[in-house]
């Protein structure tokens, strides 16, 4: 008995040693969020019983965050991760995970859990706005996002009340922009999964997520983007799904350090068939990019030679950006990376 006390403290005493570390890193947390969305529904049922017996640990939870957030159908599931979302507010009102899309709550859909969220947060701002420090404007930059989309009135006094009290320029809005956006997407195409429109949109949710840096997101709309293709070869978009679905695969490989799938990803680009826009303005160079500053040249300038099938017009283009690789210079890619 004894010897199963020791080990709980022990592990209590490491988890809380993470949570500190992980409190203001915000690599680490988008890491471990991209991990949950791998994860099996056996593993998160796993995680879960693991939470339970070790409520301390936050980098589970995150990964759990991770998980549900586009796994989330059931009533249940919804419930799971409000809970953890609750958690988190309740007791890590600072951290890095509290300000992103992981912990959002909709004041309809988590009605329950989100009013308890929304009394732990005027609980904290409160506290925070009787201190000017580093964490009380984090709480407040945190309790800002949270409130952003759900309940207007609350942020616009937090806004003000939070220039004053902390003499500060408050949070730069744009970072929320990726995520309203993101948001205001999803809901006009809420109920069409199943139409030609959807279709044509899922570049956009893709590029959108791309935006707000929710690579879980990227990959599920990516992944039903080139599903989708496979539906609609006779389309104008085939190319372009093929295209940029795997450029976009090939970006979420390269945020989880997996150089080889993103090089795979980028030759499956270069020999999508053509399209009217690959046609009139060429491949996407993000991703070549990306794989030039870990100096994979071979696989860019293959993929460069793949490109010239469908992008004719581009033939000087593409000479000018191969001299220059081929003379260890990064070419400047100009609107090719990021259309």
């Amino acid at each position: 008995m004894r010897k199963k006390r020791r080990t709980t403290l022990s592990q209590s005493r490491h988890a809380t040693a993470s949570r500190l570390a992980l409190r203001d890193d915000e690599a680490q947390t988008y890491d471990l969020a991209l991990e949950g969305h791998y994860l099996s529904l056996q593993a998160a049922d796993a995680l879960e019983r693991q939470v339970q017996t070790n409520p301390e640990e936050l980098s589970s939870r995150i990964r759990l965050l991770g998980h549900y957030l586009t796994r989330a159908k059931t009533q249940p599931q919804r419930n799971l991760r409000a809970a953890h979302a609750l958690w988190i507010v309740l007791h890590e009102p600072s951290a890095v995970v509290t300000g992103t899309p992981f912990v959002h709550l909709s004041s309809q859909e988590d009605s329950e859990h989100y009013q308890q969220c929304k009394r732990a947060w005027l609980e904290h701002i409160d506290l925070a706005l009787r201190e000017t420090s580093a964490t009380s404007y984090r709480i407040c930059r945190n309790a800002l996002h949270f409130f952003w989309t759900e309940d207007s009135a609350i942020s616009d006094e937090l806004r003000r009340t939070v220039r004053l009290a902390l003499k500060k320029e408050l949070l730069d809005l744009r970072t929320v922009a990726p995520f309203l956006s993101l948001r205001d997407l999803e809901r006009s195409l809420r109920g069409q999964e199943e139409s030609i429109e959807y279709f044509y949109h899922l570049k956009d949710l893709m590029d959108a997520s791309l935006q707000a840096g929710l690579w879980p997101k990227v990959e599920a709309y990516a992944r039903a983007l080139i599903e989708r293709a496979g539906r609609h070869v006779d389309d104008w978009n085939y190319g372009n799904a093929l295209h940029f679905g795997n450029i976009a695969l090939g970006r979420v490989a390269m945020a989880r350090g997996e150089v080889e799938a993103a090089k795979t990803f980028l030759g499956l680009a270069g020999s999508a068939p053509s399209s009217p826009q690959l046609a009139s303005f060429g491949p996407n160079m993000s991703l070549a990019k990306a794989l030039l500053e870990v100096r994979e040249v071979d696989a860019v300038l293959e993929f460069m030679t793949r490109c010239a099938v469908f992008w004719a017009a581009g033939a000087h283009t593409l000479s000018v950006w191969r001299a220059e690789i081929s003379n260890g210079e990064m070419p400047d890619f100009g609107a090719n990376m990021g259309y």
